[in-house]
């Protein structure tokens, strides 16, 4: 699969030989860079990070250089481009197992903003009963009185349970009961599903949304967390983030499928996201919500982030959240190795201070490196 293809249009192709890859919850972002990001998929915990599944990469580095970066031709590199994003190179070819695509039944059950607490509290309780065949997540929503939202929830407070499941339709419309059970819901809909529809259970824009991002780590779901999030984004609450969303990690999410890799957060117990419109006046209000919320769950987080769902960096103790510090360093060493003069500065990027740089470049002369340096 070559650079700048989008997840869509991989779905559609291999819905034709009954196969899906591990995409998200659009279908309308780019493969490559999503998947060096890790990439969380919609049957993630079933079977992992979509960057688990990578075969090769071509990639060109600073110095032109192509390279075709495997795991056994290029171990490290191998490494750290799974989950290292686009500190290292241009990814200009991709590939990947594809999966198959039976049995999947997924879907969302829409209940009223006004339940929240007792879906929140229900939600919390009915996760760790899930196999790994099941993902879920709960979701916050504001939303907007547009026509593009269905009637019934134009303009309303509503929390959203999404679903995913493989295997057994039964097993899955059972598993969904103690939700439905939790509170009056508003909508429903779950059942059979084929992977090109996996848009239709997050139900994220189709149309580019000019937004504000902030995501963390949970190490657990507890009271505190379930009252902190309730005091930020529940019933009476005046937000200026649209969607607030708790997404269940663990089962394969847990281990990477072949050997190591440096997605962060494996550990964690949830992801929890906040996306707010960037447009005036609630663009300001956005960053003074986000640090509020992440203040309040500090002490249930893991201090760190999925660098696709980290948002805009504030300073550069927020740019460290990406991956952890051993993860951190060996990207470092590998960027003065390929990267000497920092060409690949945008976006999510490991720090490259002066200071750092004759360490690091020791650290390279010394193990034997190859490192590009003046040119």
């Amino acid at each position: 699969m070559g650079a700048g293809v989008r997840w869509k249009a991989v779905l559609d192709l291999a819905a034709t030989f009954g196969l899906m890859g591990l995409c998200g919850s659009t279908s309308d972002v780019g493969v490559v860079g999503y998947t060096l990001g890790g990439g969380l998929p919609i049957m993630g915990r079933k079977y992992g990070f979509a960057s688990d599944h990578v075969i090769a990469f071509e990639l060109v580095t600073a110095d032109g250089t192509q390279r075709r970066v495997t795991k056994n031709e290029d171990p490290e590199l191998f490494f750290l481009l799974r989950g290292g994003k686009g500190n290292l190179g241009i990814v200009t070819a991709m590939e990947f197992h594809l999966l198959p695509s039976q049995d999947i039944f997924a879907g969302g059950i829409y209940f009223d903003g006004g339940h929240a607490a007792a879906v929140l509290q229900q939600f919390s309780e009915w996760v760790p009963t899930l196999p790994s065949e099941a993902s879920a997540s709960l979701a916050f929503l504001r939303l907007p009185d547009m026509d593009i939202i269905p009637e019934p929830l134009r303009g309303k407070f509503v929390v959203h349970l999404r679903f995913a499941y493989q295997g057994d339709p039964e097993a899955a419309t059972q598993l969904l009961e103690p939700m439905r059970r939790s509170a009056p819901f508003m909508m429903e809909a779950t059942g059979p599903l084929e992977p090109t529809q996996f848009d239709s259970i997050h139900q994220d824009p189709d149309q580019p949304v000019p937004v504000r991002e902030h995501g963390l780590l949970l190490e657990r779901l507890d009271d505190s967390v379930k009252v902190a999030i309730l005091r930020h984004f529940g019933p009476g609450v005046e937000s200026p983030v649209l969607l607030a969303e708790l997404r269940l990690l663990g089962g394969a999410l847990a281990k990477c499928a072949d050997g190591e890799d440096s997605v962060n957060g494996r550990d964690a117990a949830f992801s929890f996201f906040m996306a707010g419109m960037a447009v005036p006046p609630l663009a300001e209000l956005l960053p003074v919500v986000y640090d509020a919320v992440h203040q309040d769950l500090r002490e249930a987080s893991s201090g760190g982030t999925f660098v696709n769902l980290h948002g805009h960096f504030v300073d550069a103790e927020d740019r460290e959240r990406a991956w952890n510090p051993s993860i951190r360093e060996r990207l470092r060493k590998a960027k003065v190795r390929l990267d000497p003069q920092n060409m690949f500065s945008f976006g999510h990027v490991v720090g490259l201070p002066v200071i750092d740089q004759t360490v690091l470049l020791e650290d390279v002369v010394t193990a034997g490196g190859d490192a590009v340096l003046g040119n």
